[in-house]
């Protein structure tokens, strides 16, 4: 009986992702957009805003650059020397 507590109680453990968080910044956004909150409010919801952000970003995913998995010279082999001034009077 146990072992079914323990499954209901998992089932019902709510799950927050950083898209949700994603998704509360644009409800912040559009509920400042359209007057919702009073001038008073204007500086905590900001900062909250701010500080719920920053965490998003913080979080996301790195990207490397497209490129960055591609070897320039596959065979190893040394780019040849730029010619330099004085080889280049020569």
């Amino acid at each position: 009986m146990s072992e079914e507590n323990t499954v209901a109680d998992e089932a019902q453990t709510p799950d927050i992702n950083l898209n949700d968080i994603r998704n509360m910044l644009y409800v912040i956004d559009t509920c400042a957009t359209r007057g919702s909150f009073k001038p008073q409010e204007l500086e905590s919801v900001g900062a909250l805003r701010n500080k719920v952000a920053a965490f998003v970003e913080a979080n996301l995913p790195q990207q490397e650059p497209a490129d960055a998995d591609v070897d320039p010279d596959p065979e190893g082999r040394t780019p040849p020397e730029e010619p330099t001034e004085e080889t280049a009077a020569e």
